[in-house]
């Protein structure tokens, strides 16, 4: 069988496989692909801008081996859409530079991503998403953690490209290496550097020259591509200079991209960004409240709440926001348990057993509080402004090991959960020395009882 026939098997093979054509086109036409993952932000911005404007820095010849992937959270900031439409797309438009926009289908990976818009034409940025991390975060009760790993960075952006990736580019590039190893008999790990290394590039990310350490730790993960390649760190490019660069091009100052809930602001920072987008501190309050509900340590940043930022900055605005949020949820009463131990490490772990026990108004809801706070005797708390009405049936002491229960009302968005239910109830009886009455045996008459 000849090279030209191979080729020819090749493209009817993806034609009858649904393969991405103009990508299977390049690779039989023996052309480089180059992806490059844009998180919106300073830094890839630039590669990208000047990688369309300066010819002698691209690592390619034709705009068509260019492909631009952008995975959505579903709750970037708005001025992040603003300046990629106005700025950005129409430099896509007018080299025809393929953009491939995606977001996560649901919380589970096996629901796989959404293609958004794949297009050579793009002018809408869609930050609406499809399944937003809001949504995962107000399931789970939890908000974005401080500290590594970037689970919403890595399940809301990294699980995603890297699919994409797989569909698009690399089964094309199996099935090409596939065809090769019938047709020659030679071995795949020969062919895979003769075929993925010539005809792939990337993915690659807008590190900066001042984040070695990040590039070291990115650099020993696995990868879709070849590796991860940072034009920035061969540019020598700190921030700074992306930022100028881009401010030389646009005459505009480009924001940090970030969702509207991000904890890594820092105060100033955040209280800038939410004068300027009031709505999306409105937001991150409400996605921060219903994660206090479960757990009242629980705050958005290192510097404390994202409420008390936005009353310290008197942001009535995002305020008033925030107000017709929790007008328009639906409440709901929670039971809350948590048992905290000394992990083997010595820092301390804690399990949390969340139930659902009822929904309603949120009269409704505060009336049958204060009844169980009087039939046990127990005193009643308020917190958040009279937002959230908690009442304690145990507090947790300072030493280990501890525990705490109590009953809350809140936004009736957190899923109930608990991991391995048996083994939960066997700790509790055994902390609390009381039966436990939502073993998951006799947890279905207590809530009978709502």
């Amino acid at each position: 069988m000849t090279s030209v026939s191979l080729a020819q098997v090749a493209w009817e093979l993806a034609i009858a496989l649904n393969l991405d054509l103009p990508i299977t086109r390049l690779i039989l036409q023996n052309k480089t692909i180059h992806v490059l993952n844009l998180g919106m932000g300073v830094e890839s911005t630039a590669i990208a801008v000047r990688w369309i404007l300066e010819s002698h820095i691209r690592p390619f010849q034709d705009f068509d081996q260019l492909i631009i992937q952008i995975a959505q959270t579903g709750n970037e900031m708005q001025e992040t859409q603003q300046l990629i439409e106005t700025y950005l797309f129409p430099l896509f438009r007018r080299h025809q530079i393929r953009c491939i926009q995606v977001a996560k289908r649901g919380s589970a990976k096996a629901e796989g991503y959404e293609i958004l818009e794949d297009s050579y034409q793009p002018t809408t940025c869609f930050i609406e998403g499809s399944y937003k991390l809001f949504d995962h975060l107000a399931e789970a009760g939890t908000v974005p953690r401080l500290g590594r790993p970037h689970a919403c960075a890595q399940r809301w952006k990294g699980e995603v490209l890297d699919a994409l990736l797989q569909d698009k580019i690399l089964m094309i590039v199996w099935l090409w290496i596939l065809l090769k190893i019938l047709t020659f008999q030679r071995y795949p790990q020969m062919l895979y550097w003769e075929v993925i290394a010539p005809c792939f590039f990337g993915p690659y990310l807008g590190y900066n020259y001042q984040e070695q350490s990040r590039i070291r730790k990115v650099d020993e993960y696995r990868c879709r591509g070849t590796r991860f390649l940072f034009p920035l760190n061969d540019w020598q490019w700190t921030r700074d200079d992306c930022v100028e660069y881009l401010y030389w091009v646009f005459q505009v100052h480009w924001q940090k991209s970030a969702c509207q809930a991000c904890p890594f602001l820092q105060k100033r920072l955040a209280t800038e960004r939410y004068r300027r987008d009031p709505e999306a501190g409105g937001a991150a309050c409400f996605s921060e409240a219903i994660a206090l509900s479960i757990n009242p340590e629980m705050h958005l940043f290192s510097f404390g709440t994202a409420y008390r930022l936005l009353q310290e900055d008197e942001n009535a605005i995002a305020l008033a926001h925030y107000d017709r949020l929790l007008e328009q949820t639906g409440w709901a009463l929670y039971k809350v348990d948590r048992l905290y131990v000394q992990a083997p490490s010595g820092r301390k772990d804690s399990k949390r057993r969340v139930n659902r026990l009822v929904v309603g108004t949120l009269a409704e809801l505060q009336e049958q509080l204060v009844a169980i706070a009087q039939s046990q005797n127990l005193g009643l708390s308020i917190d958040l402004d009279q937002r959230f009405w908690r009442v304690y049936e145990f507090t947790k002491s300072k030493t280990l090991p501890t525990f705490e229960s109590f009953w809350v009302i809140a936004p009736a968005k957190v899923k109930p959960k608990v991991q391995y239910a048996e083994k939960f109830s066997d700790r509790w009886e055994a902390m609390t020395g009381n039966p436990d009455p939502f073993r998951p045996e006799t947890a279905s008459r207590q809530l009978q009882l709502f």
